[in-house]
């Protein structure tokens, strides 16, 4: 799968009086997305669309039919944990290392820090066979031994990479799309998010 397609989509949560998405159009192709906004202006809502937690009433989107979404909590571990970390392929072990997943934390997600469950959480997601990956603020809350570590094992990955994040060195480390969400409407712009942000403050001062 080369691209996200995103055609004429619409979506209103019935407490809200206007809708959070009017007929947009988006596309998103393989590398990384960083998709930015204010708090609520609808990127989660955007991603949950995208991973079908949400059915939007009018509109499409096609190419995402292998799509995984790592949200920010890590109170509970991913479904596929325990079969993650019983895997013994080279792929497996390359993931584990690049994340420095330890064996032992192999049952004891109760006693983990958020950090090691943020790790384990993203290499369980790299490993599933994903044509979308969206990852939700991927590097709250960790040191910045951890963030360099995950930032590290998110290049590594090969398909169509939506992230969402208010950290703007991730945004620039990863990126290499920008969608802006503002009061509705949807910006794109293919360049890094620092790159993106300068070319929008240009449009606002013709």
């Amino acid at each position: 799968m080369n691209s996200l397609k995103i055609r004429k989509l619409s979506y209103k949560y019935s407490s809200a009086a206007e809708p959070i998405f009017n007929g947009i159009n988006l596309d998103f192709e393989k590398g990384w997305s960083a998709v930015t906004g204010i708090n609520g202006s609808g990127k989660s809502t955007l991603l949950k669309l995208i991973s079908k937690e949400l059915k939007s009433e009018k509109g499409m989107i096609v190419g995402n039919s292998l799509v995984v979404y790592c949200e920010q909590n890590t109170e509970l571990p991913p479904k596929e944990l325990d079969e993650f970390m019983m895997t013994y392929t080279k792929e497996a072990y390359k993931i584990r290392d690049l994340l420095q997943v330890k064996d032992e934390w192999l049952g004891a997600w109760k006693v983990l820090s958020h950090g090691e469950r943020k790790r384990l959480q993203l290499a369980v997601a790299l490993s599933s066979d994903s044509d979308v990956l969206m990852v939700d603020e991927p590097t709250n809350h960790l040191d910045s031994q951890s963030q360099a570590v995950v930032v590290q094992a998110l290049k590594s990955y090969k398909g169509i990479g939506i992230l969402v994040s208010h950290d703007r060195t991730l945004l620039d480390a990863l990126s290499e799309h920008t969608v802006m969400i503002k009061a509705g409407e949807i910006l794109k712009y293919r360049s890094k998010f620092s790159l993106a942000e300068q070319a929008y403050a240009e449009t606002l001062s013709h």
